[in-house]
């Protein structure tokens, strides 16, 4: 038995057992054990990086920065963000006077109906909730950038129809002393002449133009609509867009936007849904098809005045 296993373990260097040379018994060597073989996943084609067109990368930078430029003129050339209100027809004035900053604008119709960006209001206590909202934001907004009480003003336009009834805008103007005391500065806006905003800034987007509607809140529903569609899924513009605040002091808004729009377009490398039509609702809102505007102080109105409040500009 004993010979037995040493033969079993000397297979591999004798033929068979019992030669004239002994050797002494070597320990069985270990069996060899091949690797298993490893299974790679089939080869996947690399997905091709786009090669960047310096180009293209210019041409939506330049075009982004003239749309942050325009926005910043008118900014300039308007008291705020003007009611889409076509059936106003303001004053006309020869001591009219350029719009040298912006404010909050309370519109009202020949009807003595008030009204709000994108909003027509249903009261006088409407326009007391509006400027009571944009008084507080103003000032703690002024108040956080360095400003002091003392120093804080805001200007508040009236962007009344000639044939307005003077009392309705004599209700806004006690209003807003009573809101602010003499923080907020009264102006009336009257026609004005050398200040007419680019209204031709359509670019491809005439047609969209063209079927704004005449009133508010309809005319401003369609612009934000057509600005919704035109920004498609560019992150960057819907944030810039939707951070905006219409009580907050009305430069620092206008400012964020032109400022801050072009950076957001150049983000998304201009891959917007219709740039033509976003350049068109942003000028609209704006106030590229307001009428050219100027402004005189607030005239004196007495109590319980009937006339139009064009028959007291001067």
């Amino acid at each position: 038995m004993v010979n037995r296993f040493v033969c079993a373990a000397l297979v591999a260097s004798l033929a068979a057992c019992g030669g004239s040379k002994k050797e002494e018994p070597k320990a069985p060597e270990a069996a060899t054990v091949a690797p298993p073989v490893e299974e790679k996943a089939p080869a996947v084609a690399p997905v091709p990086v786009p090669v960047e067109d310096p180009a293209a990368k210019q041409a939506c930078v330049d075009r982004s920065a003239k749309l942050g430029a325009h926005l910043d003129e008118l900014a300039k050339a308007t008291p705020g963000f003007v009611p889409l209100e076509k059936s106003i027809t303001s004053p006309a004035s020869a001591k009219g006077k350029a719009i040298d900053g912006r404010g909050f604008v309370v519109g009202v119709g020949k009807d003595g109906t008030y009204y709000w960006f994108g909003q027509k209001l249903q009261s006088l206590e409407d326009v007391n909730g509006l400027l009571d909202a944009a008084y507080k934001k103003s000032l703690e907004t002024f108040i956080m950038d360095g400003g002091s009480l003392q120093t804080a003003k805001f200007n508040v336009y009236v962007f009344a129809d000639k044939d307005a009834p003077a009392s309705a805008v004599a209700d806004i103007v006690a209003l807003a002393k009573k809101e602010s005391g003499d923080k907020y500065v009264l102006r009336l806006l009257v026609g004005g002449k050398g200040a007419t905003p680019d209204a031709k800034a359509m670019g491809g987007a005439q047609a969209i133009a063209d079927k704004l509607p005449a009133s508010e809140p309809d005319a401003t529903k369609y612009m934000v609509d057509q600005l919704k569609t035109s920004i498609g899924s560019c992150d960057a513009v819907i944030t810039v867009i939707a951070t905006s605040d219409s009580t907050d002091l009305p430069s620092k808004t206008a400012a964020k936007l032109s400022k801050g729009l072009p950076d957001a377009l150049v983000k998304c490398q201009c891959k917007v849904a219709n740039f033509d039509a976003l350049e068109w609702g942003m000028s609209t809102w704006f106030g590229a098809t307001a009428p050219a505007l100027a402004y005189v102080d607030m005239p004196a109105i007495k109590k319980g005045e009937k006339k139009p409040i064009g028959k007291l500009v001067k």
